[in-house]
């Protein structure tokens, strides 16, 4: 009940985020959109204004990436992630896995070969640099690749950004009993042994967790199943009819604007867009195609 609840009281916001986005799109007069982007921002904007309560306005417009900070942020991990897969690897030798020596010019060659312990390879830029003991106890450290401090830098201002937005949540007060956001439940978690609140750097960490679960997983899926759709036309023309069959197509005669009850009607169409994970699965960073 409480969840059909949230989904009723979120689904203006989603409407009205989606209605700034077709306005945007009417206005540009038939100019090329990247959809991934706008579908990115869509998804910023529901997420902060269904489970937080926080329009970040990243729908507000598809061009000017300054004026959204948070938006900037939120995509700057998957960029460096589309360029690594896109440029091309040229083929090495790849030593056992746990037998990688330090790079030359490492601290720890400094030290007998007994003391310095094998690096075990990983995924990953971090895995370019590693700790090694050294005789005193303390460890040296090579530096990290740039890659890896700037996204400490990210991670740094994510943070931030999570600490700023619980801030904002905790400055309304205390919840209505009615609040079914995801803050207002956030708030109302307690401690069992303890009976105390979560302190705010779990809150924060909690919240965080929908963002970075569900802002690239969801626009990108958004993205494909427009552009896989759009591909097929068989497909396109039979999502089309269902929409014109419920009057919900632009420049309809007698339209109307879509209603919550709306949703369950309309089948093929969502079908359509759950077919697309067959084609396309959703992850942070990139979509990656199947065959």
């Amino acid at each position: 009940m409480r969840a059909g609840r949230a989904r009723r009281q979120g689904f203006g916001h989603v409407l009205a985020v989606n209605q700034q986005l077709v306005r945007i799109l009417a206005a540009r007069g038939g100019v090329a959109v990247d959809m991934d982007n706008a579908a990115l921002r869509v998804t910023l904007d529901v997420i902060g204004r269904v489970g937080f309560g926080k329009d970040f306005g990243a729908t507000a417009s598809l061009s000017d990436r300054r004026a959204n900070a948070a938006f900037d942020l939120m995509g700057a991990g998957a960029r460096p992630a589309r360029a690594q897969r896109l440029r091309p690897r040229p083929a090495r030798r790849r030593e056992p896995a746990v037998m990688r020596r330090p790079r030359r010019g490492h601290p720890a060659l400094e030290q007998p070969a007994a003391q310095v312990p094998p690096v075990r390879a990983g995924a990953g830029p971090a895995s370019r640099w590693a700790r090694h003991s050294t005789p005193a106890g303390t460890h040296a450290r090579a530096r990290p690749p740039q890659g890896v401090r700037r996204g400490r830098r990210e991670l740094a201002a994510f943070r931030g950004m999570m600490a700023a937005l619980l801030a904002e949540v905790r400055a309304r007060g205390e919840p209505d009993p009615s609040d079914v956001t995801i803050a207002a439940h956030l708030l109302r978690i307690r401690d069992p042994a303890t009976g105390r609140a979560l302190p705010d750097d779990r809150l924060a960490a909690e919240a965080g967790v929908f963002f970075t679960g569900g802002f690239e997983t969801t626009g990108h899926t958004i993205a494909w199943a427009l552009l896989l759709i759009s591909g097929h036309a068989a497909v396109e023309a039979r999502v089309l009819a269902e929409l014109g069959a419920l009057r919900l197509l632009p420049r309809q005669a007698g339209r109307r604007p879509l209603g919550y009850d709306d949703l369950a009607r309309l089948v093929y169409t969502g079908q359509a867009i759950k077919a697309r994970a067959a084609a396309a699965a959703p992850a942070r960073g990139a979509a990656l195609r199947k065959g």
